[in-house]
């Protein structure tokens, strides 16, 4: 049984059910390892506030990206967040550059998919740290596994998964570390705040960055199905598939940034942020499922729900069961929430 507990008070014996990791340089406190006290020490300087962990024996499913491919993704998403931070070296790109940065990102995109093909369920996303750079690059992994986890629910072909996870990597390219960690939006930072997905949309596509796709997924997660998101107050259709007329629709969301809102939404709710901590499973179902009654992918939280380990896990339980309300039934997810 996994379950979260505050980094202080862990059950004797309980092991990490996700591998925790800080720097590339540094090794990773590795997923079934028994969470030792300097290991919770470590975790709480390094920012931590709570960890997941399994009271049972290790096992390589609660794993949502593996060392060897989240060590890929780190050391590629590191250079390019070092390319776009420094706003000299953007003005300044040659196209060579750009492409070796494009190729490497999309190698890992692929390591990524190919990883996550075997999952017959979704683990949690490992617990995040507080500090911000170290923050930054790893909400981007985990949104990018969540991300291309659903596509692959949804038989997405391998070029669109490969441009989901990376668009999702590079989702917060125009915003600073230092800004993804603030608190609560106040009312005067929010229209600031909403020009980031069109200042990275435009940053990419100067740049000659991917393809559309990529650049679609950046600029499209914050769009909502009811017209409510930004920055285009785009509509969508609760399908990734699309007839040919839909596709070149510019009223309606890209399918791809569908799955990106989702993603997105996921693992900012499973996260710690500074004036939080992360929501219970259960939370973060209800919040999911409420939300895609008119604004979310009704068919991308099916499918991410319906293979979530933790919740199926949370489910199971005698004295923790789920109650979710009408919105279970709404989404089509009422014997999945009960099994």
């Amino acid at each position: 049984m996994i379950s979260r507990v505050s980094i202080d008070s862990p059950s004797g014996g309980a092991r990490l059910a996700t591998s925790v990791w800080a720097e590339l340089s540094e090794p990773p406190h590795c997923a079934g390892v028994v969470l030792s006290d300097g290991q919770r020490l470590d975790l709480a300087e390094r920012g931590f506030r709570s960890v997941l962990v399994s009271l049972g024996p290790s096992r390589a499913e609660t794993e949502l990206v593996r060392p060897r491919v989240r060590a890929q993704l780190w050391a590629a998403l590191m250079r390019s967040f070092e390319f776009f931070d420094d706003q000299q070296a953007v003005t300044a790109a040659h196209p060579a550059a750009v492409i070796e940065r494009t190729a490497e990102l999309a190698n890992a995109c692929d390591a990524l998919i190919a990883d996550l093909q075997d999952r017959s369920r979704l683990p949690s996303p490992s617990p995040t740290p507080l500090d911000p750079v170290t923050r930054r690059t790893h909400d981007a992994i985990n949104g990018a596994a969540v991300a291309a986890y659903v596509g692959l629910q949804l038989g997405l072909p391998s070029a669109a998964l490969r441009d989901l996870a990376h668009g999702m990597l590079l989702r917060d390219i125009s915003q600073s570390p230092e800004a993804l960690a603030a608190g609560p939006l106040l009312p005067g930072d929010r229209v600031s705040m909403e020009r980031h997905a069109d200042e990275a949309f435009e940053m990419l596509h100067g740049l000659g960055w991917g393809n559309a796709a990529v650049r679609l997924v950046v600029r499209g997660r914050h769009e909502r199905q009811d017209g409510t998101g930004y920055p285009g107050n785009l509509r969508d259709l609760n399908s990734v598939r699309r007839i040919l007329g839909q596709r070149f629709n510019r009223e309606l969301m890209h399918p791809l940034a569908e799955l990106a809102g989702v993603a997105d939404v996921f693992t900012a709710l499973n996260a710690d942020r500074p004036h939080r901590l992360a929501f219970s499973p259960r939370a973060v179902a209800s919040e999911l499922l409420q939300h895609g009654e008119r604004s979310l992918s009704q068919e991308a939280v099916r499918a991410l729900l319906q293979r979530w380990d933790a919740l199926h896990e949370a489910s199971t339980r005698r004295d923790d069961p789920l109650h979710l309300g009408r919105s279970v039934s709404a989404t089509g997810l009422g014997s999945a929430a009960g099994r």
